[in-house]
């Protein structure tokens, strides 16, 4: 079962690639956490137009170590984030309770995951 969920995640990262680019121009997000010289810093939440949100660290406006990406449909991405990128290991959890531990030797998944920007 989880092989094929791996393929659904792959396909799930490659929709949030688009989605999130989408509202990266279009700005529709709302942010709640720490400031530093303007920029996010500190633990913070971003939450988006179309209901995932975002929660973790930032340094100097970009998501940087632990955080949780978690989708409208209720699965959740968490791991780590260096400079706005995902770059794992972590895990990916479905709404149904049933996770993909993300591992670095898992270079596919990875790869189509650090497109996914916060």
């Amino acid at each position: 079962m989880l092989t094929n969920r791996k393929v659904i995640l792959i396909g799930l990262a490659l929709l949030m690639l688009a989605a999130g680019a989408l509202l990266y121009l279009d700005s529709q997000q709302k942010y709640t956490g720490g400031y530093k010289n303007g920029k996010y810093h500190g633990a913070g939440v971003i939450e988006y137009r179309n209901g995932d949100r975002f929660e973790g660290y930032f340094q100097e406006g970009k998501a940087n170590g632990f955080g949780r990406y978690i989708l409208s449909n209720g699965d959740v991405l968490e791991g780590m984030w260096e400079e706005q990128n995902y770059v794992g290991p972590g895990k990916y959890t479905f709404s149904d309770g049933e996770s993909y531990e993300i591992k670095q030797d898992d270079e596919q998944l990875l790869d189509e995951l650090s497109k996914v920007e916060i």
